[in-house]
């Protein structure tokens, strides 16, 4: 009862071409003489083993898919993104390569691929590997091969972090030279032009005690950084705790003695690390967290923007506000839109307290911030009046309370 059914289905099959796309890569790092790791020779073998398959339809689109000189590890080669637009729009229904490795070498990456194809009802076949994606076997063949090609790619990676591991270890420097020194055949060597001016600012810090006047002195002098600009006080404070200039080698959140001749002495380095140490103490309460804004991700002012937490200090006493995030930001808003925080809070509590729903707070910190969260999903401040939107779908109506009258200074224009 089945045989009619399948001669039309295989008819079918066979009346419709396969349009088979090529896809090539050979990356930077493999070996040259390799005769059939070339682009051409793999593109050859495909050819071969399309015309292989002409009983059953398959052709190859004239189209090349060719990555010459990029790495398996990741899928952004613009020949595979362009393969994938055909995939996309309906151009391919095969894609044949020479090696599975040749597609990619992450098996994250590949899988997810894979995927991709098969919701385009599009398979993938490697003529040197014997399977496709067509049967279960295939695909439990593909993610072992995989996987093995990823822990060569991983054990590779393991061996490089050896080897730098081993190198710092010897008191060698990888990669770009940093200020105030030059690097060849991965030793440092003082770099005099621009080592004075470290030695500047390892003196200079601890008298004036700021990196930004630090950094403004040195410009004056002429210092310019690796990438030929102004140093700023930010680079000032890499410079003052990077201890590469005491003659020591950073490597994994340690430091290793180096070969390298230091820039400044031991004397200098403590004075100016004591000088930091000193300048963030005193610093240091500025820096405290915020008070809790309960309301922060609730309030939208009346033109629908969010309205943003803001603290005040003036003669040593703190002022919070809420305010719409566009008055910040340099888009105009209302000036009539600003409210002190402690007493919109309290209308918004005194509201939904009022329906009979119970605010739980314990007295930590962000307590009321949790609170209201699980309680309330939104809330409009429409000029006198507040609507406030609840998670379980009703709306509470109250009178917003705190306004800050505008006064010549604040008042900008509405948006």
């Amino acid at each position: 009862m089945f045989a009619p059914m399948w001669r039309d289905s295989l008819a079918s099959n066979q009346g419709r071409a396969t349009r088979c796309a090529i896809y090539t890569r050979k990356s930077a790092e493999e070996r040259a003489d390799v005769q059939l790791g070339t682009i051409e020779n793999q593109r050859d073998l495909c050819e071969k083993y399309i015309a292989s398959q002409a009983g059953e339809g398959w052709t190859t689109l004239l189209e090349h898919y060719d990555d010459p000189g990029y790495s398996g590890g990741t899928l952004r080669r613009p020949a595979l993104q362009n393969l994938i637009a055909a995939v996309e729009a309906g151009q391919v229904d095969m894609i044949v390569v020479y090696k599975i490795d040749r597609l990619s070498r992450s098996l994250r990456d590949f899988v997810g691929l894979v995927e991709h194809l098969e919701a385009h009802g599009v398979k993938f076949v490697a003529v040197t590997q014997a399977f496709n994606t067509a049967n279960s076997m295939g695909r439990l063949t593909l993610n072992i091969l995989l996987s093995f090609a990823q822990f060569e790619r991983e054990l590779t990676s393991e061996r490089l972090k050896d080897w730098f591991a081993g190198a710092r270890a010897r008191g060698l420097w990888q990669g770009p030279a940093p200020y105030g020194y030059h690097v060849a055949n991965s030793i440092l060597t003082v770099n005099e032009d621009q080592a004075r001016f470290v030695r500047h600012i390892f003196r200079r810090y601890p008298t004036m005690g700021s990196a930004k006047e630090v950094a403004d002195e040195i410009t004056r002098m002429g210092a310019l950084n690796t990438w030929g600009r102004s140093i700023n006080g930010w680079q000032v404070m890499r410079i003052l705790r990077n201890r590469l200039y005491l003659g020591d080698l950073p490597h994994k959140g340690q430091f290793l003695p180096g070969i390298h001749p230091p820039i400044v002495t031991a004397r200098e380095w403590d004075k100016a690390a004591d000088a930091i140490d000193k300048m963030s103490r005193r610093r240091r309460p500025a820096l405290r967290l915020p008070a809790e804004a309960p309301l922060y991700p609730l309030l939208h002012d009346r033109h629908g923007a969010s309205m943003i937490h803001i603290i005040c200090r003036r003669a040593r006493t703190t002022h919070r506000y809420y305010v719409p995030s566009r008055q910040r930001y340099g888009v105009g808003s209302s000036p009539g839109d600003r409210f002190r925080a402690a007493e919109l809070e309290h209308a918004v509590v005194t509201a939904v307290a009022a329906v009979g729903y119970v605010i739980a707070v314990d007295g930590r910190p962000g307590s009321l911030t949790g609170a209201l969260s699980r309680l309330i999903d939104r809330i409009d401040i429409m000029g006198d009046e507040m609507t406030i939107q609840l998670r379980s779908g009703a709306a509470l109506q109250s009178a917003t309370m705190g306004r800050v009258m505008p006064t010549a200074r604040t008042i900008l224009k509405d948006a």
